[in-house]
Formats: C-alpha cells, structure tokens, sequence
C-alpha cells in the first residue's frame, strides 16, 4: 500500500513582467521607434526614494516593491471602469487617454489572435485586469507611503533589526507590473496623460504565459517554435509586420545566427515526433536548430500559406493532440509527405532570412470609442484589493518584514466595498484570498464560504475553501479514528466539480478529488475515472494526481492503464522524492501482479479508511 500524504497548498505565483508591451521598430526587433510613444513602455522606469542624483553602494540592497496606489480621503479619484470580452479596465486617467489605451489594447489583440487564434492560447473565466493610473494624480509620495509601511505597532521593539535594514535599503517602487495567480492576471500601469498615441505589444513573456499555460498542452515544437518566431515580427501602427528569419550558422556560436553558412535543416519527422527523438542513431536536436526550425515551419505554414493552408495547420495541431505525426497524417492536412515537407522548407529558407513585408493589418476604420462609465464602489474595492493581494507574495520575496502592512492595506481597499452594502461573490472571493495569502486561513474561511454560496466563479478560491474543508474533515488524517461521513466527504467534493468546470483547469483540483475519492473509499463512477484519465493527460507534471489515478485505476481492475499513467508521469518528472513514489507504486503493483490468482485482476489497497 502506497500511504497517504496530505495535499499540498496551493503556492501562489506572482511574476513581475511588463505588459501589454515594449515598443518594436519596422522590420528588426533591434531597431528603436523614433519616439518612446508611453512611459509605461520603458521596462527600466523607476519611482526611486532615494534622490535621483543618488547612486546605491556596492554594500546597499536595491528592493524593488509593487506600485502602490496611495489617494487622499479629502479628494478622492474618480475610477472608470471599460468592459471588454475577456478584459476589463479600472482607470483614474482622463477619459480619452484610458479610451486610446483600450482601443490600442483591442487592435494588439486582434493583430495577436491572427497569429495565434484564440482557442490555442490560455484561458480564464477571470478577465484580465488592466488598472491605469496617471503619474499626474495627485497622491502621496513614496516617502509618505515607506514611512507609513515601515511604521512599527505600539509595543513592537524599537530597535527591531529587519525594519531598521528595510528604513536604509533603497526601495524603489516599479511603475509597471504585471503579476500573476494561477487563474488571474492583473496589470499596472503608468499612463501619461501627455503621452501621445504609438504603437505597441504584448511582451514575449505574456505570449510565453498564453502558450505554455494553455490546456491541453500545445505540441512543444509550436511553443518552442512561436516564442521564436514572435521577435521577429513588428506589432505597431495596427499592422503586423514580419522581418528577416534568425537562422544559426555553423561557424557562429550555438544560438547565433549571424556570419558562416546556415546549419542544415533536419528532418521534419524529427521535429514533430511526439516525445522527441532521442537515441544513439537520432541525437535530440540542438535547442538552435529545434527552435529556429520550428520558426520556419511556423512561417511557412501561417505567414507564406494561403487561409487554406493557414487553417490545415490548425487542424493539423488539433489531431496531434490524439495522433502521432505521420505522413498519411501531414498529406491529409497539408497536402505534403515529410520529404515534401522538408524541401518545401529548405526551399523556403533563403526568402525567409530575407523577408521583410507586411502580413496582416487590424481591421480597417476607427474603432468605436469604448463606453466609459463611473467604477462602483465593489468594482474598485475588487480590482484594487485583489491587485494589493497579490503584492504580499511580491513583497514577501523581497522585503518580508513589509507583509503585515501590505496584508492591511489589501485587507482595508477590499472591505470597503464590503462595509459599502456589496455582497458581490467575486469581491468576497478577493477578501477571503487575502486573507489566504496573508496566512490566516481561518479568517478567509467565512469570506470563502460567503463567495461560493453566492455562485462563484473564481477558481482558485473554490480551491481553497475545499482545501480548508478537507484539512478540518476526517480526511485528512490518513488513519482516522472515525470514517468521514458522506456529508463531509460531499462539502470537500463539491466546490472542486464547480472549480473543475471553470477555466483554467487548475493541477489541485483534480488531485484533491483523486486524494479524497481514495480515502473515502467511496465507488466510482465510469465518468469519474474518465474524468481522472483525461486530468493526468492535462497535467502529467502532477507527480500527487497520477499516483492517486494510478492507485484508483488499479483498485478498480485497470492496472496496465495504472502503469502506463505512472509511465507518463515519469516522464514528466525528474524530481527525487516523485520518482521514488512512482518506483513504490509501480512495485506495489508488481507486487499484486504476483500474488494475484488466475484469472483475477490485481487491485493496490485502498489509503485510509474504508466504507
């Protein structure tokens, strides 16, 4: 028997990339616009405590913290609020600066769906955030809010060691920011209301987010091959514009692409194979070669092809996802044989490293002025407050001692929507995060229990409420002196079906559900183990989720299906502690395997209790 393990929390994830994008010139990402069109473009800005004159020692710390947004009681912002498909807008700028910001925000998405269409990049049913600000606001200064961070309680030590340090390291606050949880994206920024229109797009880490969080998990070589192939195009003055192709040479360094002739081209069946080719005979490919290659094909197919070449590849992506690469399969798709293929690109190849043409522009005439209108007080207190949750991971990794004073602050914006009369279920899903990820569980536990009687739909926090619930239930002791009860069982189960039928599909959800089906030993259904069968395709990475389906499949008569998802897993995995649990159930069910009599299937024991 394999023993119980409790599931692991959710660990948030906040990255500090910059969105929606950096400025790119005609035809080569190394060329500069003539004029930084935002000041939010400038990845290097900072709002510095320090004066600008001052340069930090060799012995100083530079701590860079999330923008904050800091307005007096006397005179208050006025926050608008834009509703767009899968986007949403919270603005204390003019109005016709946040209404261009929009409209250049719809044009770089459609210019990006046309590269990569919507149903093949990551998706949320919570709309990415965008919330603007105008450096021209008056609001307090980064001195006022340091002293305001780094002011102690009464009671607290004078002399304490960390809020000394934090009071002597220059922090500096970031003016853009795009962070991250595992089913949000919210952005910040700094938005000059002098600036004027230019162009822009997306950063390669947003598109890298959109590829690689995407479910079920696009083909490698198309991830490997897009985040190529996206710096060699332009985004700007609502067209899309492709340049020369990179291509590395023999004679240069691995990955560069500049002097020497170009490396040869390696076979396409090579490249598509699904897991790569990786033996004596067939070495793994170079990443240069893999990913350059993997451009070219992308180009030829989506940039040189016509619409019915751009929509066989398409095709072809989706049945790779259920069939491997073949030549019947490719001449169905794309007309082509591999050999075809593969000269059809060395022929390809010269054009490419030469190319510099326009591809696709956003759709003709003036995009309607996007309706503005006042935020209300549970729009603002959300937006805000989930933006302020998500600095405390932030802060926590930089400058700790600040956690509790971020906690507050996210704590204060979020309730006072709250203390407004709103009983919105997203604003109450925001409050009890906040308290999640400022350590407090059993604060969150109501605020939780509020937003899912309420309907929801925010998957993480339906997460976490069964998460709390299952930690207070029988189940989670792995031999409990009294069974769970069905009812308890039913409160854990419940909120993860509602998360399960939410995007994104999130890792945890399935694997509590494999981990409290194996301990309350109730029967499954049909559907239930389909529903696990397609969860480890999902996610293999779950080393938790496909030990828990492996035991279940074998407990109910499959264990060659057992052993071929444990197969899988490992694959996906080199971590010590997973392999070791994957090499102990697959002895379990060699085990079983030998003492079984004729005729009868193996089946592992269950994990805790049965009923």
């Amino acid at each position: 028997m394999i023993p119980s393990t409790v599931t692991p929390r959710l660990r948030h994830v906040a990255g500090p990339e910059l969105d929606p994008g950096r400025p790119r010139g005609r035809g080569s990402t190394a060329q500069a616009p003539r004029r930084l069109p935002l000041r939010w473009l400038v990845g290097c800005a900072v709002l510095c405590l320090a004066p600008t004159d001052s340069v930090a020692s060799p012995e100083e710390r530079v701590v860079d913290l999330p923008p904050l947004v800091v307005e007096g009681t006397a005179s208050p912002l006025r926050w608008r609020h834009a509703a767009l498909p899968g986007k949403e807008v919270l603005s204390a700028c003019s109005d016709s600066v946040t209404q261009d910001f929009v409209i250049r925000l719809q044009r770089q998405t459609e210019l990006l769906a046309w590269l990569l269409p919507p149903p093949y990049q990551a998706s949320s049913v919570v709309p990415d955030t965008y919330l603007l600000l105008s450096p021209r606001t008056p609001r307090a200064t980064s001195t006022e809010i340091m002293k305001d961070l780094l002011q102690r309680p009464a009671g607290e030590g004078a002399g304490r060691a960390s809020a000394a340090h934090a009071a002597t390291d220059r922090v500096r606050f970031l003016p853009n920011l795009r962070m991250l949880d595992v089913d949000a994206t919210i952005v910040f920024v700094l938005l000059d209301d002098e600036d004027e229109a230019g162009g822009f797009s997306f950063t390669i880490d947003r598109v890298r987010q959109l590829l690689v969080q995407r479910r079920p998990r696009l083909p490698p070589w198309l991830v490997h091959g897009l985040l190529q192939l996206y710096p060699e195009l332009s985004f700007e003055n609502e067209e899309l514009r492709a340049g020369p192709a990179r291509w590395p040479t023999l004679t240069a360094p691995s990955g560069a692409t500049g002097g020497g002739a170009p490396q040869p081209l390696a076979p396409m069946a090579e490249l598509l194979a699904s897991p790569p080719s990786a033996t004596p005979s067939v070495p793994a490919l170079a990443p240069a070669i893999r990913d350059a290659q993997s451009a070219l094909f992308l180009r030829w197919a989506l940039i040189d092809g016509s619409a019915a070449r751009r929509a066989a590849f398409w095709r072809l992506v989706d049945r790779l996802e259920s069939e491997p690469a073949t030549d019947a399969l490719l001449r169905t798709e794309l007309g082509v044989d591999f050999a075809a293929l593969d000269q059809n690109l060395r022929d390809y190849l010269p054009h490419a490293r030469n190319e510099k043409r326009r591809i696709h522009a956003a759709t003709p005439g003036r995009i309607a002025r996007p309706a503005l209108r006042d935020a209300t007080p549970a729009e603002i207190a959300r937006i805000r407050g989930d933006w302020e949750r998500l600095s405390i991971s932030y802060v926590r990794q930089r400058l700790p001692e600040l956690v509790p004073k971020y906690a507050e602050r996210a704590r204060r914006t979020a309730r006072a929507g709250y203390e407004q009369g709103s009983r919105d279920p997203s604003l109450l899903a925001v409050i009890g995060l906040i308290e999640i990820d400022a350590g407090r569980p059993a604060e969150a536990r109501p605020w939780l229990e509020q937003a899912a009687a309420l309907g929801a739909a925010r998957p993480r926090a339906l997460l976490e409420l069964a998460l709390l619930r299952f930690a207070e239930s029988g189940l989670a002791n792995p031999a409990p002196a009294v069974s769970p009860t069905a009812e308890q069982v039913a409160a854990v189960l419940t909120p993860l079906e509602s998360a399960a039928a939410l995007r994104p599909a999130l890792p945890p959800v399935y694997a509590l559900q494999a981990e409290v089906w194996m301990r309350a030993g109730t029967r499954l259904s049909t559907d239930q183990l389909t529903h696990l069968r397609r969860a480890v395709t999902l996610f293999p990475e779950s080393s938790l989720l496909a030990v828990r389906t492996a035991q279940l499949l074998a407990l109910y008569g499959e264990p060659e299906a057992a052993r071929e998802v444990i197969r899988r897993a490992r694959a996906a995995s080199e971590q010590p502690a997973a392999l070791r649990w994957f090499d102990a159930v697959e002895a379990s069910l060699a085990a079983e395997r030998a003492t079984a009599t004729p005729g009868q299937e193996p089946q592992l024991q269950r994990s805790g209790s049965q009923r």
